[in-house]
């Protein structure tokens, strides 16, 4: 749709566009069921519309394009939200969230403790993969 519309618009009208329909990832900090995969999948689909609204080649540098156009990368975009929710989940004033918070410290501190622990006493720990397993779930999945 883009693509026709504003086929013959400046680069730098494109790129507003681009930031304003395309770049929207709301909540990209709570997609923890995507693999490396799919996310790699979308790496790909977001470079190759940069390339088909900006007129590129399939063969041009994703790096020279993106400094050329003044676009973030898809990795840096990824990087911005991550950071932004992390600033506000620090941040935020709300009581339930304060506990939320405070729960998510104690589960790290007692992950780290009996990875410690296991790490000094040299064997192998079921618990703690038990415990792993159970609390991260998807940890093995952006590998």
């Amino acid at each position: 749709m883009l693509l026709r519309k504003f086929n013959k618009c400046s680069a730098h009208i494109k790129a507003m566009l681009f930031k304003t329909y395309c770049m929207c990832a709301y909540d990209v900090t709570l997609w923890s069921k995507y693999t490396a995969g799919c996310l790699s999948k979308f790496n790909a689909c977001y470079i190759k519309c940069i390339k088909l609204l900006f007129g590129y080649n399939r063969r041009d540098s994703v790096t020279q394009m993106l400094l050329h156009i003044g676009l973030p990368s898809f990795n840096t975009v990824m990087h911005n939200c991550q950071l932004t929710f992390s600033k506000s989940w620090l941040a935020c004033p709300n009581s339930i969230i304060g506990v939320l918070r405070s729960l998510s410290v104690v589960i790290v501190c007692c992950v780290f403790f009996l990875f410690s622990f296991c790490a000094c006493a040299r064997v192998p720990c079921l618990f703690l993969s038990a415990f792993m397993c159970a609390m991260l779930p998807d940890s093995n999945k952006m590998k």
